[in-house]
């Protein structure tokens, strides 16, 4: 499960205005890069929710996987 997203996502969700005043003043970019670290072949489950989807969205933010498999 992605808790760690979701408490990422609570912590600025009520920024959203914010973000998107400094996205667009100073054209910046907004990503969400999300490791995933597997073992083994174990691979953990990766879950976005809509309140994830949403909020990216809203921001118009990019979310990127990064893959590690040992």
């Amino acid at each position: 499960m992605s808790i760690p997203f979701e408490q990422l996502i609570s912590s600025v969700a009520d920024k959203e205005e914010i973000i998107n005043s400094l996205r667009v003043k100073y054209n910046l970019e907004c990503i969400f890069i999300i490791v995933v670290r597997a073992e083994n072949g174990n691979g953990p489950e990766m879950i976005l929710s809509q309140k994830c989807i949403n909020f990216a969205s809203k921001i118009n933010a990019e979310i990127h996987f990064d893959l590690y498999f040992f």
